[in-house]
């Protein structure tokens, strides 16, 4: 289906709805949800799922509704490698941060293409590397390309091994392990994030002076008891 020769615009205009425009009560009444800021190839690519037609293809760039490029809009609702005129510079991200390879990961849980991946340390929502997005949505190993040494950030959510413990609940691969004494910004250390999600006696690596306590100075034996419901290894008793 195509729209009508009058309804065509320049492809990079986006979606307004100001009450100055000449037009703006056809584009209400005629798309009365309209997104701010989407054009009509983000529109196509989401509600009919193709390629859209040639006069709607724009700069690759533009961003449209939660700052997603047509690229963006390609992996959520087509989930396949977008268009060669769709790809841009892989370090744009969305609203919350997250570039095509972050989407990628989410949606389609395999390896991005090439053209995607970027600095492994770029971060998405919440402070997310393509790392840990890999470890909770795929749960294996990350790929060669994502991971990065160990470094504590002002801002941090959680290391790769605390992401690794809460979704595999496994002993985190080698590259990931750290300094038992580091936390996320809660104050959280490893032991902590294991007894919580796995609710076993955390191993040996992440155990740590047990007068070290979280934000609100809740140790390893206080969330054995909250999480366990037993008494506490004796190690994690001052």
């Amino acid at each position: 289906m195509k729209p009508y020769r009058w309804m065509r615009q320049d492809p990079n205009t986006q979606d307004e709805c100001r009450d100055c425009h000449d037009y703006s009560w056809l584009r209400k009444d005629l798309i009365p949800n309209a997104k701010i800021g989407e054009t009509c190839a983000m529109y196509w690519v989401q509600y009919l799922g193709t390629e859209p037609p040639e006069w709607m293809q724009h700069n690759p760039n533009i961003q449209g509704f939660r700052a997603q490029t047509c690229a963006m809009y390609w992996i959520i609702f087509i989930e396949t490698d977008p268009p060669e005129w769709m790809r841009h510079d892989p370090t744009i991200g969305a609203k919350w941060g997250e570039t095509c390879a972050m989407f990628w990961i989410t949606c389609c849980r395999t390896d991005p293409p090439e053209w995607m991946r970027h600095d492994p340390m770029i971060e998405g929502d919440y402070g997310a590397t393509c790392a840990m997005y890999w470890i909770e949505f795929v749960g294996t190993d990350p790929p060669e390309w994502m991971r990065y040494p160990v470094v504590v950030q002002s801002e941090i959510v959680e290391t790769c091994a605390m992401c690794w413990i809460i979704h595999v609940k496994t002993d985190p691969p080698e590259w990931m392990k750290h300094d038992r004494y580091i936390r996320d910004k809660q104050g959280r250390t490893c032991a902590m994030y294991w007894i919580k999600f796995v609710g076993t006696d955390p191993l040996e690596w992440m155990r740590h002076d047990p007068t070290i306590g979280a934000k609100w100075g809740k140790t390893c034996a206080m969330y054995w008891t909250e999480y366990v419901h037993a008494e506490p290894p004796q190690w994690m008793i001052a």
